[in-house]
């Protein structure tokens, strides 16, 4: 879902309309997301908060019930999660793959329905992309091989 306000994208809305996420690194950060209120400021949207990478975040979403919100990132040789806590404005990070040894990645992140499971693509400088079914609560996870490299985004059914 790509809404435009302005001059902002926004790559994912809450269901209700109240957030957007957007990537708005730029000029003294480029590694940051920025959640928007759209009700905020008289519908314009005011900034709700900025969450800040060690390096490039990719595009973030929000869970079904708007309580969280994921974006992947790569931090060194770690591909990881960022959790986002909405009404507590706090995050946890995941790894999600150490000893990444891609020299590149394109990273696409979804929650399941329930928003007990992630579905994580990474798609990079391999013959093959891989999907990993990620479990939240206990940090477990699963993985396969997609049959080709075209494959850069899996969502969850």
């Amino acid at each position: 879902v790509q809404v435009v306000t302005g001059y902002r994208i926004y790559t994912d809305l809450t269901k209700n309309k109240k957030y957007g996420i957007s990537r708005s690194g730029s000029g003294t950060n480029p590694n940051r997301i920025t959640i928007i209120d759209l009700t905020g400021d008289a519908g314009a949207g005011s900034l709700y908060m900025n969450v800040d990478f060690p390096d490039f975040p990719y595009e973030g979403s929000f869970s079904n019930d708007g309580k969280y919100a994921i974006i992947p990132f790569k931090d060194g040789a770690n591909l990881k999660l960022r959790v986002v806590d909405m009404m507590a404005k706090t995050f946890t990070d995941k790894i999600i793959k150490s000893n990444y040894t891609g020299i590149w990645a394109h990273l696409f992140a979804r929650l399941s329905n329930d928003g007990k499971k992630l579905v994580y693509t990474i798609a990079g400088d391999t013959p093959k992309s891989e999907t990993i079914i990620f479990n939240l609560s206990d940090n477990t996870s699963s993985s396969f091989l997609n049959n080709d490299d075209n494959i850069f985004e899996v969502y969850p059914y």
